[in-house]
């Protein structure tokens, strides 16, 4: 709120002001005191200055009807000689999820403004489609939805990646995952790590003079709080307060957070109210108050294991199912961290010299309507994990008071690497010589101008990569085979595939698109092949026994009709052998009783029911796009992934699925016989006939006296086009169908 005060000094009056005395909560009622005739107004700002015994009545034009809206106007009165070390608050409470009086009261006098503090509030798994000021409107998020009338709202805002490793390490670096290193999230234990090479922000800004502070997530190492790999303090934090990954056992008093170096064991709160107190204690108590600050506080929430304090499920109590009622109070419990966050600024008196970034890391988890996970992705295709616009398509707002018009919005594309040179730029910082950047300066877009972009925005996960120039965007698996062609400037939900429409369109930006692939790939650091040799060796001196290989052989349709399963029939001689080397179930049983839904779940150990897949045609990724595969969990962990064969059950519209091999996959149609001696005699009917008038139970396969029919239907079969899949995520449906 910027309102004009005016301000009297005089001896007789309202409020005595003794040394050590706390003014920071009081409520200023309109009929406090009348204004006595003797006193001469003089106009100034807060925070006032006064003398001992200095006695202070405050008449505003706006302050009153403000606060008759929104309760205590937070105000900080400093003793003269005392504002290097300002009079702390008792400790008053906010009540859960009240939009705080965003005041930004001004820290210098106009005209002299110094460099800007600059925080990074980041969000994890929150999607586009979650909080008020991007039309959700059951979401209670007043904190959030009041910063968005106070600044900038970006409406084609982009994480650098759909997961979370990669878009924290472009946020820091302003480079693209696949060129900076950090392509992948990075699991407990990995050798991955945002390198020391990397010049991250904080460092820079570090290095100008700036006091840096993180608190929350950190999610950029897998040897966390190890000497083997970089921590928070090696890129130029100060101050740093994080956990590895997700906050344990859940949001609800987690046990792993660990401050400079040290473990702090159980935290009595829940995590982003326990993240919003420690930026709240840094910014009061341990931050250099002569210097501007950078300050980064990376949320959990609403990343899974989901939980939130009692107080903000009561808000959403209509909500029926327990677990949708945790996940909206869970953003809730983040919207009101955010407000504590904002509320601290202003009663430091550095909100209106502070740039303040709030996003998140990537698309919802979940499938939306079941699981812990229900974020909404709105209207778009896609969630964490995907190419499509759900998942990497995140809110964007910021807040700039005097250089970004309050209540803007902007539909200039954004992502996740434009946030480093936007900062340094902001702060008045070069950004470092000789490295390739791939994010770009948004200040003109703060003034409502066009960003200019050189390049095009890029995105690879998954064995899926994404590409977009302007409206138009290339959805491709990473051979760069079988490309999708969007327009989303009409179709942001990404529902008509114009590959076949726009042929020389496609084909100009595919080449545009392996240029830029190969120039990635040229940059791209080598180190997570070595780093994973080096940690092979590691583990091998520490143990003995060396990991071992696996084999995995599916067989298509076969029940035990095998000699070690008592079959007197069964000419099995090797695989009796095996059982008798091994370990025989008696009572094994495949989850579905047709061959993809079994093979999916096999190599995701998911259900058929968890994964939504019942029939031939429904490709895994598709329908399941956060699922990890068995070869590409050992892939992940240091093995050669190969694999022979009908292994995904390949056809039927399904594909194959390049992140679960190192070696591409090598699969023969059915009926092509390695060797010629198996080629079945050319008298096998492969094919069944049956004439449906004579025989309507199917009992006479007709195939092998009737050939020429056999020849007819084939011919027919064959001119018909490729089957594509029908399969539709259910919100999508819904959605189509509206």
């Amino acid at each position: 709120m910027r309102t004009s005060f005016l301000a009297a000094l005089f001896t007789a009056g309202v409020i005595s002001v003794a040394a050590a005395e706390d003014f920071s909560r009081y409520g200023l009622d309109l009929k406090t005191t009348p204004r006595p005739a003797a006193c001469a107004p003089v106009a100034t700002t807060l925070p006032l200055l006064l003398r001992r015994g200095d006695h202070v009545c405050l008449i505003g034009n706006r302050l009153f009807e403000r606060a008759a809206l929104f309760g205590d106007i937070p105000t900080t009165l400093y003793p003269v000689g005392q504002q290097e070390e300002p009079v702390k608050p008792e400790g008053a409470k906010r009540k859960p999820a009240q939009a705080a009086s965003f005041s930004r009261q001004p820290a210098a006098a106009a005209g002299s403004r110094a460099r800007p503090n600059i925080v990074l509030f980041l969000a994890d798994d929150l999607g586009y489609g979650e909080l008020g000021c991007y039309g959700n409107t059951a979401a209670i998020t007043p904190n959030l939805d009041r910063f968005a009338t106070e600044g900038l709202r970006f409406i084609d805002c982009h994480s650098a990646s759909s997961v979370c490793s990669p878009s924290r390490s472009s946020l820091l670096t302003g480079r693209t995952p696949s060129r900076n290193g950090v392509f992948t999230w990075i699991p407990e234990g990995s050798p991955i790590h945002l390198r020391t090479s990397e010049i991250a922000l904080p460092k820079l800004l570090r290095a100008a003079g700036y006091d840096t502070c993180h608190v929350g997530k950190w999610h950029l190492n897998g040897m966390f709080n190890s000497p083997e790999q970089p921590q928070p303090d090696a890129h130029g934090y100060d101050w740093w307060l994080a956990t590895q990954n997700n906050a344990a056992p859940s949001h609800a008093f987690p046990t792993n957070f660990v401050r400079n170096g040290t473990a702090i064991g159980k935290v009595d709160d829940y995590s982003a109210p326990f993240i919003a107190k420690e930026a709240v204690m840094w910014l009061r108590e341990k931050r250099d108050a002569e210097k501007p600050f950078f300050l980064a506080i990376w949320t959990h929430e609403p990343h899974d294991p989901i939980a939130s304090a009692e107080r903000y499920e009561k808000l959403h109590a209509a909500i029926a199912d327990p677990e949708e009622r945790t996940y909206r109070a869970n953003i809730t419990q983040l919207d009101d961290a955010f407000g504590t966050v904002m509320q601290a600024l202003d009663e430091q008196g550095v909100a209106d010299n502070t740039l303040v970034f709030f996003t998140s890391d990537n698309g919802p988890e979940g499938a939306g309507d079941k699981g812990p996970g229900r974020g909404l992705a709105g209207n778009l295709r896609g969630r964490k994990r995907s190419m499509y616009e759900g998942g990497h398509r995140v809110p964007g707002i910021v807040r700039w008071p005097g250089k970004i018009e309050s209540g803007a919005v902007s539909d200039v594309p954004t992502i996740g690497s434009d946030f480093f040179p936007t900062a340094l730029a902001a702060a008045g910082v070069e950004p470092p010589a000789g490295v390739t950047l791939d994010g770009v300066n948004l200040l003109p877009a703060f003034a409502g101008k066009p960003a200019k972009r050189p390049g095009p925005l890029y995105w690879r996960w998954g064995g899926m990569v994404a590409y977009r120039e302007g409206p138009w965007k290339i959805v491709v698996d990473e051979k760069l085979e079988q490309p999708e062609l969007y327009d989303l400037a009409g179709d942001v939900a990404e529902r008509t595939d114009l590959a076949a429409r726009e042929p020389e369109r496609l084909a100009a930006m595919m080449t545009r698109l392996r240029a830029t692939t190969a120039e990635l790939a040229a940059e791209a650091p080598e180190w997570p092949a070595a780093e994973k040799q080096r940690e092979r060796k590691r583990k091998a001196a520490a143990a003995p026994v060396e990991r071992s290989n696996v084999l995995l052989i599916c067989v298509d349709d076969l029940k035990p009709a095998l000699g070690c399963y008592g079959d007197q029939a069964a000419r099995t001689p090797q695989i009796d052998a095996l059982a008798a080397r091994g370990v025989r179930f008696d009572m094994a049983s495949c989850n579905q009783a047709v061959c993809a839904p079994s093979r999916n779940a096999l190599l995701t150990g998911l259900r058929p029911g968890t994964l939504g897949i019942y029939d031939l045609g429904t490709n895994f990724r598709r329908a399941a796009p956060d699922a990890v595969t068995l070869p590409q969990a050992f892939r992940a962990a240091g093995w050669r992934t190969e694999a022979i064969g009908t292994l995904f059950h390949v056809g039927h519209g399904n594909r194959d699925d390049a992140a679960s091999w190192e070696v591409r996959h090598t699969n023969p149609k059915a009926s092509a016989y390695v060797l010629p001696g198996n080629q079945p005699p050319p008298d096998t009917a492969e094919l069944e006939l049956y004439d449906h008038q004579a025989d309507p139970a199917e009992t006479r396969n007709l195939a092998a006296i009737e050939p020429e029919t056999v020849a007819a239907l084939g011919r027919l079969l064959a001119a018909e086009p490729e089957p594509r899949l029908q399969w539709r995520p259910a919100r999508e449906a819904a959605a189509g169908n509206r």
